[in-house]
């Protein structure tokens, strides 16, 4: 009986053992729950707070990349517009400068008549010079004896004053020579002079026609161009061609002038 109350006490002690055991386990299994949800809600609530973060950010980077793109698409079109502008630019250089390489050839050939023209005006001028002191001197001769009309005047100035000088004095000595022609007098009519120009003055003309080639075409025009009259010794027949790569050309006589019948 002692061994049975004692097991049976025993039994009871390890019931109480298991019961409590069994309680503090399930405390436990709370407790180890409850941590592990508020861990897992943590994490849960940390993950959607960057997962929004990140969606922010990503729209952020969208609506940039929207920018930079429509940025990108007009600095693309500026830059063709500036390459269309400097490809024209450089047409327009290029023009220029031809246009200057042309404008400073016409202006040497324009220097370079000019001074060719002064310099014969310079070598008319000392000419006409001589000719006035020839003919102040034949007027003093041809009024030896007789009483003087002419009187030397002052030195002229310019050219159109030495002209009108050589002019009067050429008049003074046709009138000392042939008298005082009546204006009654028929008048012979010479054909017109034709006068040609000079190096300097085609020089001139090239240049000014260079230069307005319009105002020449239409100076140009005002003068009559006669045709040049055909020579009498051309053929108005047409020669007949009998050359042929099967014909024997001995004893033939070709059409060489309009006398020759090709007999």
């Amino acid at each position: 009986k002692n061994s049975e109350r004692r097991l049976l006490q025993d039994k009871e002690g390890l019931s109480n053992q298991l019961r409590v055991q069994t309680e503090v386990n399930r405390e436990l299994k709370k407790l180890l729950i409850a941590s592990v949800g508020n861990d897992l809600q943590y994490h849960f609530e940390r993950m959607a707070r960057e997962k929004n973060q990140l969606i922010l950010e990503n729209e952020a980077l969208g609506r940039n990349m929207s920018q930079l793109s429509e940025q990108l698409e007009r600095m693309s079109i500026q830059c063709d517009v500036w390459r269309s502008k400097f490809l024209a630019s450089r047409v327009m250089a290029d023009e220029l400068t031809n246009s200057r390489a042309i404008l400073q050839r016409q202006t040497r050939d324009a220097q370079s008549a000019i001074q060719d023209l002064l310099s014969e005006r310079d070598q008319f001028r000392q000419e006409m010079i001589d000719t006035q002191k020839l003919l102040e001197e034949l007027l003093v001769s041809l009024q030896w004896g007789r009483q003087q009309t002419y009187y030397p005047s002052a030195q002229p100035h310019t050219t159109a004053e030495l002209a009108a000088v050589n002019h009067k004095l050429a008049k003074a000595v046709s009138s000392h020579l042939l008298g005082n022609v009546g204006t009654n007098t028929p008048k012979k009519t010479s054909p017109p002079t034709e006068f040609c120009n000079t190096p300097a003055e085609k020089m001139a003309e090239m240049v000014l026609r260079v230069l307005d080639p319009v105002a020449c075409t239409e100076a140009s025009s005002e003068v009559p161009f006669s045709e040049p009259s055909s020579p009498s010794f051309l053929s108005t027949k047409k020669n007949i061609g009998r050359f042929h790569p099967y014909t024997r050309y001995e004893n033939i006589t070709f059409n060489c002038c309009n006398h020759c019948q090709g007999n």
